[in-house]
């Protein structure tokens, strides 16, 4: 598990994967962020996550998984931007 840090002012610890990637539309193209968080604790809302890696900004919550066999909260997003640390 990773620590992360969800709106700059809560730490927890998980996992989040995000894709980036390059999406055709009829106005040109644009890149697309979207990804999962899977921790334990439930967040009200999210707007920003910080791994040591990168960091995810303008998080959109579009979906909450919760499991009878799982204690972990998979949060599904979209996102404006991911910012890759060098």
């Amino acid at each position: 598990m990773a620590k992360l840090s969800i709106n700059e002012d809560r730490l927890t610890e998980g996992k989040i994967t995000v894709n980036r990637m390059l999406v055709e539309t009829e106005q040109g193209a644009k890149i697309h962020v979207e990804g999962a968080l899977r921790t334990k604790d439930y967040i009200e809302e999210i707007t920003q996550i910080d791994a040591p890696r990168f960091s995810v900004k303008g998080v959109k919550v579009l979906q909450e998984s919760f499991g009878s066999e799982d204690e972990e909260i998979v949060y599904t997003f979209v996102a404006e931007s991911l910012e890759v640390e060098e």
